[in-house]
């Protein structure tokens, strides 16, 4: 079965201070729900915070991906003690309605798999997920394409080739510079009332991941319900969240060090892409 949302709000408090903080890495991770609950069975002793799914040190050599990225293809609590499944060397393409849009692979056959199942909306899918209804289950994860099991059989999901495999939005070159803010720009919002009540966030914005030749980009922000609650910050509907205090997004490694960075901070200063334009955005904070 498709995974549904776990111990992500804990991860998501510690990413962004106030309102960023509370709900948007949550929702970059799992927009309906990604990693599985953990199993007591298979956790270490060594509880680490749920915001740090995978280890932060890493061995020379090793995978120097940044925090978000790791957590999206390791378990809450660690790599689980399980073999390294070997590679399918060949199998036929897959003629199922799937639309392959971006990848989080660890080189191993594991990570994440952003796919689009019959024209529906895109989901994350892990090995072991059930694939929309029924059709097949996620074996493998690859740089460039998922290995699928259909009754029994493998069978091969592909990247779209010559295309540029975003979840969301026309984003800006990232290189560009921002522009200036201006003041009807800048947002203000209640540090306490969002962090205390994340479900506010849930009720004001929707995030979705945007991919880009397979890599995190940033963040594609929409108002839900509460649209008053996510007109104050700022944004506008299909911003696209790149960069939070100066940190983009993939690279941030430790979300409890910007938390604490930002925790006795003013305002934070975001860079969002807006009709193919890079721009500067500040949102203050209120007590």
């Amino acid at each position: 079965m498709h995974t549904r949302l776990p111990r992500l709000l804990n991860l998501a408090l510690a990413v962004m201070l106030a309102w960023m903080t509370a709900g948007l890495v949550w929702l970059m991770l799992a927009p309906e729900g990604v990693l599985p609950p953990p199993d007591p069975a298979a956790a270490p002793t060594d509880t680490t915070h749920s915001s740090s799914p995978a280890s932060a040190t890493t061995e020379a050599g090793e995978d120097r991906a940044s925090g978000f990225s790791r957590s999206a293809r390791h378990e809450p609590f660690g790599p689980l003690e399980t073999a390294t499944p070997a590679p399918v060397e060949q199998a036929p393409e897959t003629r199922l309605q799937l639309d392959l849009k971006g990848v989080l692979a660890d080189g191993h056959g594991d990570g994440t798999a952003f796919i689009a199942a019959g024209g529906r909306d895109i989901e994350l899918y892990r090995p072991d997920d059930t694939i929309g209804e029924q059709m097949a289950t996620l074996d493998q994860v690859h740089p460039d394409h998922v290995v699928l099991l259909r009754d029994g059989r493998h069978e091969i999901l592909r990247l779209p080739r010559g295309e540029d495999p975003r979840i969301a939005g026309n984003g800006a070159d990232r290189s560009a510079e921002p522009s200036p803010a201006t003041s009807s720009a800048d947002g203000r919002i209640s540090r306490d009332r969002w962090l205390n009540d994340p479900e506010r966030v849930m009720d004001a914005v929707r995030a979705r991941p945007v991919i880009r030749q397979g890599s995190l980009a940033g963040l594609e922000v929409r108002p839900t319900r509460n649209r008053r609650d996510f007109e104050r910050t700022g944004l506008r509907p299909g911003d696209i969240i790149t960069s939070v205090g100066g940190r983009e997004i993939s690279a941030i490694e430790d979300p409890e060090t910007l938390l604490a960075d930002l925790q006795d901070a003013r305002r934070v200063d975001i860079t969002v892409e807006r009709d193919g334009q890079a721009r500067s955005l500040s949102i203050e904070f209120t007590e």
